[in-house]
């Protein structure tokens, strides 16, 4: 007879091997002990692909079938994705626009759910009124029910409702998403009307990738007092503008909002050059934030007819503006910049091919170095396309950073972000805040 293990030993292969179901699967088969332990594992996070009307959808069916004739599966569930996926050129409905027995009678059997994602990974983006009654009222349901974690993906006309009604919400992500323009006229014009709740949900975390008029909306509904969810609360803050923005106001809004409690700050908006002069967009304050740890920052400049009189600009002005805002700071500990630096280089040029002309980022070197003295890292991340013309790029940066690096603070790296950084990258901005 083999000798009993202690029961973390089996967890801790279990965990050695998430990310891998086939090996979990045949874990949780080889002995009737693994069995148990393994399920945990295998049903805490379920995915569930929807195509086009016509398709067979196996793996839901199966799914759904083995949720409803065991309750105890149902019971381990904590995560679930639907991800409409329809693949094909032509606008086919999508699957979801049927009544299907997972929402009526599959998702309510998910008692112990916390995490809902609602995600189109297709070619047409997911709209919302394009969904069956059934599955609308299902996920309407669960996400007022115990719904901690909600993230929605390429969804259109998203009803206010669904956010509104949360009561257990702590961590929302709106990413490339629109709102119900009925629902947004209601609130324009005071009309609209809150669901409250005894229990207001407090917001942990936000996340939004959003175009410029939907955040100037979307600042204005989650700050104001007609709006059913807490953003006072917030531990971190992501803010992603999909088009050129100006009006910083809108982040400043939902900045005053946490101004207590806000620690972690991620901010990328998106600069357009325009002809004759420099890039430029409303001041932001950061000073108001006496918890803020952590400072990240994504910004490019995109030019978009340098041929018919674009010229490049720096962003060092516009970062140095918001970096000065430090001065003095107890807590902020690390700072991330992933810059575009197309027109350090095309300064350089003029001294030799690949050259970097970094001399006006001597002076965030020195401020930061003297004046910031709880920073513990600064992450200065580029752009692998425009570093490819120079083989010492890091080398050149490392030398214009001078005092930082000797402190053995900073860190240079190379990221493949394209259009401008508009494109998400969780490596840079995580989701969760634990």
């Amino acid at each position: 007879m083999l000798p009993t293990l202690p029961h973390e030993i089996y967890e801790l292969i279990c965990i050695h091997l998430l990310g891998s179901d086939m090996d979990l699967h045949a874990y949780s088969l080889s002995c009737h002990h693994f069995h148990s332990i393994a399920q945990k594992y295998l049903f805490e996070k379920i995915t569930l692909m929807f195509s086009h009307v016509g398709m067979e959808h196996t793996n839901v069916d199966k799914i759904c079938h083995l949720l409803l004739s065991s309750p105890q599966i149902a019971a381990l569930v904590k995560e679930v994705a639907i991800v409409d996926d329809r693949r094909a050129v032509r606008m086919q409905p999508s699957y979801l626009c049927r009544e299907a027995i997972f929402s009526t009678q599959g998702l309510p059997r998910l008692t112990n759910l916390e995490t809902l994602r609602l995600e189109s990974t297709g070619f047409p983006t997911l709209m919302w009124p394009s969904i069956s009654s059934d599955m609308a009222n299902a996920l309407n349901n669960t996400c007022h029910r115990n719904i901690a974690h909600l993230a929605l993906y390429r969804v259109m006309d998203v009803p206010l409702e669904i956010l509104d009604g949360c009561t257990s919400l702590v961590e929302l992500s709106l990413e490339l998403v629109t709102f119900s323009r009925h629902e947004m006229d209601e609130f324009e014009s005071g009309r609209w009307k809150s669901t409250r709740n005894h229990n207001i949900p407090k917001l942990k975390s936000l996340q939004v990738t959003l175009s410029d008029p939907l955040f100037h909306f979307f600042s204005k509904w989650i700050t104001s007092s007609k709006c059913n969810l807490d953003a006072s609360t917030q531990r971190r803050f992501s803010a992603t503008m999909t088009m050129e923005y100006h009006d910083l106001g809108n982040v400043n809004r939902i900045l005053q909002a946490c101004t207590d409690t806000l620690e972690i700050f991620c901010f990328s908006p998106t600069l357009l050059d325009h002809p004759n002069k420099s890039a430029t967009i409303d001041h932001i304050d950061i000073r108001s934030l006496p918890r803020l740890r952590v400072l990240r920052l994504r910004v490019g400049i995109v030019s978009r007819r340098r041929l018919q009189g674009y010229t490049l600009h720096s962003i060092f002005p516009w970062t140095f503006d918001l970096l000065r805002q430090l001065e003095s700071s107890l807590t902020v500990c690390e700072i991330s910049l992933k810059v575009s630096l197309a027109k350090e280089l095309e300064n350089g040029a003029i001294r030799g091919r690949g050259v970097i002309d970094m001399s006006a980022w001597g002076s965030l070197d020195s401020f930061l170095a003297l004046n910031v003295t709880p920073l513990r890292s600064l992450r200065f991340i580029c752009l692998d396309v425009e570093m490819e013309s120079s083989i010492d790029a890091r080398q050149q940066i490392r030398q214009h950073l001078p005092q930082l690096n000797d402190k053995g603070i900073l860190r240079v790296e190379v990221a493949s972000a394209l259009l401008g950084f508009l494109c998400t990258d969780d490596k840079e901005f995580p989701r969760r805040v634990r």
